[in-house]
């Protein structure tokens, strides 16, 4: 049979001529005369073409699978070509387009507990688009819950009422469904413009590092000199404390002006073991008020609980030892 050129009216139909959206391939029947059974179908997307296979072909019908899911959404032209260049083209509409951006892991050291995430973005008429979040225990996300399980969330709440967010994890991540529509009376324009998000936050919470200043201790003696240090406390997930101890002598009844805050190896240093410590006076002096601070650094997730503090010391108004006494707290938690 000799090769003719297609007509306008030889492609009469196509069936379905839209696809709701560009995430998928989408199965047509072209319905006309004259195809050849060489002839080829073309997909034309934005100054791109895309070929297209096909299931079968007759004279009057082929079933071929459009390359939606490699389009953007707006009008595109479907083209026939038979092997003699002579072609005929329709229309095909796609009705939206999606996309989905995938954010690299994040990791948040300190993180106990997530409070909200926020975002703001410009979306045009009939453009939406959704954030979902997963978290997990390691930085492949391995054990996170795939994104399909995941539910959006609105700005300014908490990722954890997405369903894949679990307070105490330190990884996260989060996903973002782009989808732009044409609206009905923007069809003849081909045009339309995609969500775009500005900017997005966090918020997560965690527990920052804090000093405990101690009352001043007055021994009661002009001369009252520190000769140990017996402290007792619970440190988990990296957490640390450590203790300084300063004197001064009396003002009048009164503390005078302090010393500065000594440690193990002298003026600026702490204390960190815990047990039984042994402190020198003749380094310290001899001064009738003692005083101690203790700092808890919770690295983030768990502070530290202090148990028992003890300083020793001795009283001698005339230099000499007359006797050695205690003061203790036992069972504080300072959590």
């Amino acid at each position: 049979m000799a090769e003719n050129a297609i007509k306008a009216e030889r492609l009469n139909n196509v069936s379905p001529d839209y696809s709701d959206n560009n995430s998928a391939t989408t199965t047509v029947t072209i319905s006309g005369s004259g195809f050849n059974a060489n002839a080829t179908v073309s997909f034309i997307n934005w100054d791109r073409t895309l070929s297209v296979p096909i299931s079968s072909i007759t004279a009057s019908e082929i079933v071929c699978d459009l390359p939606v899911n490699e389009s953007f959404g707006g009008w595109d032209d479907i083209i026939i070509t038979n092997p003699n260049s002579s072609y005929d083209s329709a229309k095909f509409w796609i009705r939206s387009q999606v996309g989905t951006y995938i954010s690299d892991v994040i990791y948040l050291e300190k993180s106990m507990g997530f409070s909200s995430a926020s975002w703001s973005a410009n979306l045009p008429a009939s453009s939406t688009l959704a954030v979902k979040f997963r978290s997990a225990d390691n930085g492949l996300m391995t054990g996170a819950a795939d994104w399909s399980a995941c539910s959006p969330i609105v700005s300014v709440t908490s990722p954890i009422l997405g369903g894949c967010v679990a307070n105490g994890q330190k990884y996260i991540q989060y996903a973002i469904d782009f989808v732009a529509s044409y609206p009905a009376e923007d069809i003849a324009t081909s045009s339309f413009i995609l969500p775009i998000l500005n900017d997005l936050t966090i918020s997560y919470e965690y527990l920052a590092s804090g000093t405990l200043v101690s009352s001043p201790f007055d021994v009661q003696a002009a001369k009252g000199a520190m000769t140990g240090l017996n402290w007792l406390y619970e440190t988990l997930d990296g957490s640390v404390a450590k203790i300084q101890l300063r004197t001064v002598p009396d003002n009048g009844g009164v503390p005078g002006v302090w010393k500065e805050w000594f440690g193990a190896s002298g003026v600026g240093t702490f204390y960190t073991n815990q047990g039984n410590v042994v402190i020198y006076p003749e380094q310290y002096g001899n001064d009738q008020y003692l005083q101690y601070r203790i700092l808890l650094d919770p690295n983030g997730v768990s502070l530290p609980t202090v148990g028992e503090i003890e300083l020793e010391y001795t009283l001698d108004a005339s230099g000499l030892h007359i006797k050695s006494g205690a003061v203790f707290q036992r069972g504080t938690n300072f959590k």
